[in-house]
């Protein structure tokens, strides 16, 4: 999905699907947050693992992202960001990006129409108790050849 493609993580923490996208042989990635700690967490992780990522530190979500992927996880936790995610993904979505969002089965997702591409056991962090773990799932926005899948939900 990244390989040789240009890659661009919303929001990324501390920037493990930047780094994972690197190793994959993704073209350019950056890791765009408006924190400055992820940024400088960003930095410090791809260097101790020797990828390189630009961390760019803004909102993107009120810009344009300029990438073939578009990766987004655990955003849409509040209801301004329920809002701000779908609008953010319209634009890229209609000219082919492939947008992958990640999320916990306790999370919120936008509401539109999602492929349902994996689901992974993984830990809660922080860790509380060992033997709390949950289900990540990967989606993908269904293609821009349908009309908008922008406003509908899976």
């Amino acid at each position: 999905i990244v390989c040789g493609r240009t890659f661009t993580d919303t929001a990324p923490g501390w920037g493990i699907a930047p780094m994972a996208a690197a190793m994959a042989g993704a073209a350019q990635v950056s890791a765009v947050d408006p924190d400055p700690l992820a940024s400088a967490a960003i930095a410090m992780n791809a260097k101790a693992n020797g990828v390189l990522i630009v961390p760019v530190m803004e909102d993107i979500l009120g810009n344009e992202p300029h990438a073939d992927v578009i990766f987004i996880a655990d955003l849409v936790y509040e209801p301004e960001l329920a809002t701000r995610v779908p609008r953010f993904l319209d634009p890229p979505h209609r000219e082919g990006v492939t947008v992958l969002l990640a999320d916990r089965t306790t999370a919120r997702r936008p509401p539109v129409e999602l492929e349902f591409l994996a689901r992974y056991r993984a830990p809660l962090t922080p860790m509380l108790d060992e033997s709390r773990f949950e289900d990540a799932n990967v989606w993908r926005l269904e293609t821009a050849t349908q009309p908008s899948a922008l406003g509908k939900r899976t």
